[in-house]
């Protein structure tokens, strides 16, 4: 079992079956998780935390832990199409 602690605190969890590669066939070992929390936006950085337990009859074991720093950056506003850009005249 793979678990995202977000920098909220928040877990969420994905369980991997045995012999299952993480993100299926040719993801190069890759696994995702998608995290909607509205305060993600006023977010600019963190620490997220993955976890990974092995299960078995109900009973976790914390086989590793890694904690990671992220940095979020904000998107570039979209252009809308058929508004020109703005320009400036160079001297």
């Amino acid at each position: 079992m793979v678990e995202l602690i977000d920098p909220f605190g928040q877990p969420s969890e994905k369980l991997l079956s045995l012999g299952e590669e993480p993100g299926g066939a040719g993801a190069l070992g890759s696994l995702s998780f998608s995290l909607n929390n509205k305060a993600y936006k006023a977010l600019t950085g963190g620490t997220v935390q993955v976890n990974i337990y092995d299960e078995f009859q109900g009973m976790r074991i914390l086989l590793g832990s890694q904690s990671y720093p992220v940095a979020y950056e904000r998107a570039a506003p979209r252009r809308t199409e058929g508004v020109p850009e703005p320009s400036f005249p160079v001297n």
